[in-house]
């Protein structure tokens, strides 16, 4: 007979998997509704992201780590649909039957594993195929919601998989986790600036070679003349942000 606390664990564990189903199920059926056009687009589409972030909280408490990175992974392709736009059933769906595969094994995949699940669930930067690619990441923490959004459209359209970070330690997480190729800051973040946040990646060994762009407001020659870790490079938040971004891009793949 198991020891009363292994039994205990194994009854959590059981309870966790069943309400891991059902939200699985509830999201598909939101998906369902999506296709029927059953329903307010901008409730479902809250009641959605409600329920992934659900997940993602859930997951990691009882050890099933790939499954909080793969719900973090849908909450990051479902960011820039707006509130008013329908969720790609068929590209989301992919995301929940990775999800469902995980669950019903009753095991965690592994970081590694589920990392490679990962840059090859579908982005808005490329096609749908789960044999296609692995998919470069860049992970973004930037405050401002509107350059946060930018970015986003900027990168995806380079062909690269975005995630997002709400704080800087989440950001350090996430680029343990993703060892991203780019990573994209503002130059003011809360208690700390992207140059020490720029700082601290170069000191971790497992992202120490990504490369990082921090946006700023200052005029770009000022920028230039800033100390900074290396593969660390500023773009100013300007009118020509975007051929300053596209020639950034050209160089740290060259």
């Amino acid at each position: 007979m198991l020891p009363d606390l292994e039994r205990i664990r194994e009854e959590l564990k059981g309870e966790f998997l069943q309400d891991c189903r059902e939200k699985l199920y509830s999201l598909d059926e939101i998906l369902c509704r999506f296709d029927s056009g059953d329903g307010e687009t901008s409730q479902l589409v809250s009641d959605f992201k409600l329920l992934v972030h659900s997940l993602k909280g859930s997951a990691g408490s009882f050890g099933f780590a790939s499954v909080s990175h793969i719900a973090h992974a849908l909450e990051d392709y479902i960011a820039p649909l707006g509130t008013d736009s329908p969720i790609p059933s068929t590209e989301a769906g992919h995301y929940l039957k990775v999800l469902s595969e995980i669950i019903e094994s009753g095991r965690d995949l592994g970081e590694e594993k589920a990392v490679a699940l990962i840059r090859k669930l579908p982005t808005h930067a490329a096609d749908t195929d789960e044999d296609g690619p692995e998919r470069s990441v860049a992970l973004l923490h930037i405050p401002e919601k509107v350059w946060s959004k930018i970015m986003s459209e900027e990168l995806s359209r380079l062909g690269l998989r975005i995630s997002n970070a709400s704080t800087p330690i989440e950001a350090i997480d996430c680029g343990l986790t993703l060892k991203p190729a780019l990573f994209v800051t503002s130059m003011q973040l809360h208690r700390m600036t992207g140059i020490e946040l720029a700082e601290i990646f170069k000191t971790l060994a497992m992202i120490g070679d990504t490369r990082i762009l921090i946006l700023a407001s200052r005029p770009q020659k000022e920028l230039d003349a800033l100390s900074r870790p290396d593969n660390t490079s500023f773009l100013e938040k300007g009118p020509d942000y975007r051929t300053g971004l596209e020639n950034w891009f050209e160089r740290v793949l060259s």
